[in-house]
């Protein structure tokens, strides 16, 4: 049982304020490193053939992340069908990318909520009365590695691009 189930309701508030805070720091961290992830993401895709074709750029403006990573995924599979080496670590990039895509759906789209003396947040991605929900928690030790994983992605982007051009 937890501890704090025994504090008087206004040190629970507190603690769970506390805990809201906290969180809140780290998810507004998140957003800001996920940004800086889409926008590498972005001008990856904006400079596919050293920026030659302004086509996709423009059409990297309207897409969104998924459909960006699917278009990574397509130029590597022609770019890069002779360099196994770069494939395999743009395909593993991808992979992560998408794992962040899907946290980052997860904590702007869900009603989240912190519950209980405040050890993790808890988000429903699914709309108000649909069942079953899909629920979710996240602790600060959930969410500091994923802003970590977002910073790391950006820069290995950068290394990728330059050593396997697309």
């Amino acid at each position: 049982m937890d501890p704090a189930h025994n504090l008087p309701a206004t040190e629970m508030v507190a603690l769970r304020k506390a805990a809201e805070r906290d969180l809140a720091e780290l998810v507004g961290r998140f957003v800001f490193a996920y940004s800086r992830l889409a926008t590498s993401i972005h001008l990856c895709v904006g400079w596919f053939d050293h920026g030659s074709a302004l086509g996709a750029r423009r059409k990297a403006e309207r897409l969104g992340t998924a459909e960006l990573l699917d278009l990574i995924s397509r130029q590597v599979s022609v770019k890069l069908c002779s360099d196994q080496a770069g494939a395999e670590a743009y395909g593993e990039w991808v992979r992560k990318a998408h794992e962040m895509r899907e946290v980052r759906n997860i904590l702007v789209h869900s009603r989240c909520a912190v519950v209980g003396s405040g050890d993790y947040l808890h988000a429903v991605s699914t709309p108000v009365l649909v069942e079953p929900s899909r629920e979710h928690r996240f602790t600060a030790a959930d969410i500091a590695p994923a802003i970590e994983t977002c910073e790391a992605l950006s820069v290995r982007l950068g290394i990728l691009r330059k050593a396997h051009q697309l």
